[in-house]
């Protein structure tokens, strides 16, 4: 019996080695694979090729060994394949024809046999050593094994990623329901990412209407309605996707952002608190949490938020904002004054940071600086809420 386990334990050391030896291939000829038919495709002045990550905010591409050859921009990170994560291609023109978009898709995990085995073809057929051709074996039998991993649907949630990630089943599954309307909800992304939210919430949402329940549709409507501050709105939707799927880490982020805006503080604490347990390096449930808590009057707990938002993420406007708010509040005027001017240096869009400097003008009695900071403050979002220290000032004004 001794024996029989040591074997199994031995075969199952072996199989996990050989994984990590040809994993880095398997990857490489995957993203390579959808890479050459966007190329045949599609007609793209660029193609992105993460190796060894996924393209996330959290990973700097400096962090990554960057090359390109013609079209093909690479971006393999240091550690690759001493490290989580596979990769992913990125295409700068998205594709809008569904069938030439399922090809893509499928692209990626058959190219990745077909090359593992013209490869082996070609070193069985030589006078090679053994550990080669066992290397072969293995790459073929490891990739056939991808195939199924990457067609099986399923989506990627983790803490660490900024966005859901669908593997090629899934999405292969998605373009398929959405047939010819998949060039509406390719239009619909592109739009937002100019910044149009309500005109893409209206082809989503006439989608949607097509293809009732559609998980996707759903968490791009909640997060887009976010954004176009139709908060009522992206909270039935959130609603919907914890009543027909599951809450994902970033859904809880989108519903504390949206609970904090209306003023539901509380519930916004918690959702961001959930959010932080899962993924403590969270720069938004830090900065916004770090938010409220100053609003609160925890002011050291939100200190030691903001802290560890800047530290991993330093460099970022409203960060410097949050803490010159902080700062603030707390009767630290000079040193609040330097971060709003910070902040502002950074981002000089940020309604938030012209709100901040007009509490600041606000303490030091200078009606007239508080009044334009907050007027800006409206007029970069007209939706701000300003009414605590709106009706501070007027009672100042009129005394």
């Amino acid at each position: 019996m001794m024996v029989a386990a040591l074997t199994t334990i031995t075969i199952l050391i072996g199989l996990f080695l050989a994984f990590l030896v040809t994993s880095p291939f398997i990857t490489i000829f995957h993203e390579l694979g959808h890479a050459f038919a966007y190329l045949i495709l599609t007609d793209p002045t660029k193609i992105d090729i993460y190796i060894g990550y996924y393209d996330d905010n959290g990973i700097e591409n400096k962090k990554a060994i960057n090359f390109k050859v013609g079209k093909l921009y690479f971006h393999i990170k240091r550690s690759f394949p001493l490290t989580r994560g596979g990769g992913l291609c990125k295409s700068d023109k998205a594709e809008t024809n569904y069938i030439k978009q399922i090809i893509i898709l499928l692209a990626g995990p058959f190219f990745t046999v077909l090359s593992s085995i013209l490869i082996g073809f070609v070193i069985f057929n030589i006078n090679v050593h053994g550990s080669i051709k066992l290397f072969c074996a293995l790459l073929i039998f490891f990739s056939i094994n991808s195939l199924y991993i990457n067609l099986y649907p399923r989506t990627k949630r983790e803490a660490y990623l900024s966005n859901d990630l669908d593997n090629d089943g899934s999405q292969f599954i998605f373009v398929k329901r959405l047939k010819k309307l998949y060039a509406e909800y390719i239009g619909a992304i592109e739009i937002a990412s100019v910044g149009d939210y309500e005109h893409a919430i209206e082809k989503l949402s006439y989608i949607l209407e097509k293809c009732p329940g559609e998980e996707k549709i759903l968490r791009n409507l909640a997060l887009y309605s976010i954004y176009a501050k139709r908060y009522f709105e992206a909270e039935v939707y959130l609603l919907e996707i914890e009543e027909r799927f599951e809450l994902s880490t970033n859904d809880i982020l989108n519903l504390g952002c949206m609970q904090s805006f209306i003023n539901k503080h509380s519930e916004s604490i918690l959702n961001y608190q959930i959010v932080l347990k899962s993924d403590p390096k969270n720069i938004t449930a830090l900065n916004n949490l770090g938010y409220i808590l100053a609003e609160e009057g925890e002011y050291r707990e939100a200190q030691q938020l903001l802290d560890k938002a800047l530290q991993l993420q330093p460099e970022t406007g409203y960060i410097y904002n949050t803490i010159a708010y902080l700062k603030v509040l707390e009767g630290d005027l000079e040193e609040g004054k330097n971060l709003i001017d910070k902040s502002i240096e950074l981002d000089t869009k940020n309604a938030y940071a012209y709100k901040t400097l007009g509490v600041y003008y606000l303490k030091i009695e200078n009606l007239m600086m508080a009044k334009d900071s907050f007027n800006k403050a409206k007029e970069l979002d007209s939706q701000i809420d300003l009414n605590i220290y709106s009706n501070e000032l007027l009672i100042k004004q009129q005394v």
